[in-house]
């Protein structure tokens, strides 16, 4: 993604789309290299849930339960084509992909409330338009990366992070973001730190019992008032 950025010299904003565990943080780090222009992430959302099949979590294990004479080979087959409701969208637990979406939002590049959008629904695109107004707003107040990613975004999305309980390969990926935005690279004493100050706050699958699609549902990621929304208008999107 870098390498077609810079095929673009006169780009004045990029927008970039992922959804799962290798592309999202892959794009947040070629965005946050994008130093002088402006650069939003659409986060892909998540799949949701069957209403009569098992979850992107326990359906991983069918050819384990299948090999252990747990279930027929009808059975496997059933639940592997019954665990996704809706196209698109990562998984419906929160692991990697889920977790980089609200980090994503914890550094002010994704617009508040676009994480964990439930796939294939109406606010897909409410989310996409959105986005896109952002980044058109960013570039005509000439507001860049440079401003959006901070020592202090890098932070916020640490906080993000352990109030969600999120994916420990958040903990390779957040540094290698900082390092590409030219911030303070978090070391092992700044997570404790942070770890040690905010509680889990969040129970989700695979932490709690219930999908994650609701966390979308009922909030949003807490906003710096300095994301990429924020950053190019007079008001703030406030968590629900």
């Amino acid at each position: 993604m870098r390498r077609l950025i810079r095929s673009l010299p006169d780009a004045k904003a990029v927008i970039g789309v992922a959804s799962c565990d290798k592309g999202l943080p892959a794009t947040m780090m070629a965005l946050a290299a994008q130093h002088n222009i402006a650069t939003v992430l659409v986060p892909g959302g998540a799949t949701l849930p069957a209403k009569d099949g098992e979850d992107n979590g326990k359906v991983q294990t069918i050819g384990a339960r299948f090999a252990n004479g747990e279930l027929s080979l009808q059975d496997a087959r059933r639940a592997g084509c019954k665990a996704c409701a809706s196209s698109g969208g990562g998984c419906q637990f929160l692991g990697t992909a889920g977790t980089s979406q609200v980090v994503a939002e914890g550094l002010g590049l994704a617009i508040p409330h676009s994480a964990l959008a439930p796939s294939g629904e109406p606010v897909w695109r409410e989310i996409a338009r959105a986005s896109a107004r952002a980044a058109l707003n960013l570039s005509q107040k000439g507001i860049t990366t440079r401003e959006i990613l901070t020592d202090k975004a890098i932070e916020n999305a640490m906080t993000v992070h352990a109030a969600f309980g999120g994916s420990t390969n958040l903990l390779l990926h957040i540094p290698a973001i900082a390092h590409q935005a030219g911030c303070h690279i978090p070391t092992v004493d700044d997570w404790i730190r942070i770890n040690k100050r905010v509680p889990r706050l969040v129970s989700v699958l695979p932490n709690g019992p219930v999908y994650h699609p609701t966390v979308n549902a009922f909030m949003a990621v807490v906003c710096r008032k300095s994301c990429c929304i924020c950053a190019a208008s007079d008001c703030c999107m406030k968590t629900l």
